[in-house]
């Protein structure tokens, strides 16, 4: 689920996550129990649009800047969202 701390990088830095909200909707993606769990994940893209509206506003919500080396460990935690989001959809 996304509200487990998930490790992002090699060091001991741990994050939590947050569940992606629908903007239009109010709805986490969570809410939907009608998830096809044959669908492919979602792209990070798709996760920042749902859950944050843009990668502005997805950075500054983890405290990380639009620099390289801040957009690479926003990259690290979209990954790591994109693997639970698979590892959700085997359950």
């Amino acid at each position: 689920m996304y509200f487990q701390t998930l490790p992002i990088s090699n060091t001991d830095s741990y994050y939590s996550t947050v569940p992606p909200t629908n903007t239009s909707t109010g709805r986490t993606s969570t809410d939907d129990d009608t998830v096809n769990r044959n669908s492919p994940p979602k792209s990070k893209g798709r996760i920042i649009r749902e859950g944050w509206g843009s990668r502005a506003n997805f950075q500054a919500s983890y405290g990380l800047k639009m620099t390289p080396e801040d957009l690479k460990e926003g990259d690290a935690i979209l990954e790591a969202v994109q693997r639970e989001d698979r590892r959700d959809k085997e359950v």
